[in-house]
């Protein structure tokens, strides 16, 4: 997790200077009842869980939405997780509803530029040059 803008504590953060990063070395989710605590554990679980085992797909009988009110219950969900890998953060992200991925994709960033590996949309799928051999729609 990324550190937020105090100065105490400075000299125990990691640095990655690449990217003008200062990482926490442990993080801890706080806050009052119902802040979202929980649904940010889920959000990363189900995540986790659909890449771990894709061929359970994201069907369920159960909305994964959150429900503010009527109207966006029906919206699609959306997740966007970036990790630092070597030396490039990947951007995943995911919209989704409990029958189905409407949208998807993942980038890598380096310092001056993104490069999309891939992106699906529906039942459509664009990959990047370097996937586009080894990927078969």
């Amino acid at each position: 997790m990324e550190a937020g803008k105090e100065q105490a504590n400075r000299c125990t953060l990691a640095e990655c200077k690449r990217f003008r990063l200062k990482l926490l070395p442990v993080a801890a989710i706080f806050g009052s009842n119902a802040s979202g605590k929980s649904n940010f554990i889920k959000a990363v679980s189900f995540v986790q869980r659909l890449l771990m085992e894709p061929e359970k797909g994201v069907f369920s009988s159960k909305p994964y939405a959150f429900w503010f009110n009527e109207k966006l219950r029906k919206e699609p969900s959306e997740i966007e997780i970036q990790l630092i890998l070597g030396k490039y953060v990947y951007s995943y992200f995911l919209s989704f509803t409990n029958q189905r991925i409407i949208d998807e994709s993942l980038a890598f960033i380096n310092t001056s530029s993104s490069n999309l590996l891939f992106c699906r949309s529906g039942s459509k799928l664009e990959t990047s040059p370097s996937l586009s051999k080894k990927v078969t729609a």
